[in-house]
């Protein structure tokens, strides 16, 4: 008889551990979904605009107690008012400075880049317009780690029946 109380208390233990994982794979979705529907926003209702760049510089960012490096551009970009001043900052951030001064290089002054605009904030925008993955990967990421949690916790239910 203590045999099967043996069992039954470790499906119990099984099945806790696989609602937890289930509650931590929510968590992981509900901590996604703002950022997947800022992204969503942005693709679906920022235009895409004409930008000059005027400079690109890689700044050294040690407010957050650790040394990071930055990758800081100033643009002007074309709005139906005009051209207007808009800058990116922290476009790349990194503790390798290498890194950094790498990912800034691919982009030359005075060059024009396709951007998208916020019509709210002209002065505010983004880049790699036709890169739209790269503005998606920190949700993605999340919800693959909730994914993870799905797994382990139906794994656990399986197995829990057994």
């Amino acid at each position: 008889m203590s045999r099967r109380n043996g069992k039954s208390e470790s499906r119990g233990i099984l099945r806790v551990i696989a609602a937890a994982c289930a509650i931590f794979g929510v968590a992981w979705l509900a901590i996604a979904a703002p950022f997947f529907m800022r992204q969503l926003d942005v693709q679906r209702h920022w235009p895409e605009a004409n930008a000059l760049l005027r400079s690109v510089s890689v700044l050294q960012d040690s407010s957050g107690g650790g040394n990071l490096y930055k990758s800081h551009f100033e643009f002007d970009v074309d709005t139906p008012a005009g051209p207007r001043s808009a800058v990116i900052d922290g476009y790349r951030i990194s503790s390798d400075s290498g890194k950094v001064q790498a990912e800034a290089a691919r982009f030359q002054p005075g060059v024009r880049y396709s951007v998208r605009r916020n019509p709210n904030d002209p002065t505010e925008i983004r880049l790699d317009v036709d890169r739209p993955f790269r503005h998606f990967f920190l949700p993605l990421t999340f919800a693959c780690i909730a994914v993870l949690f799905f797994g382990v916790s139906g794994a656990l239910v399986l197995f829990s029946r057994r």
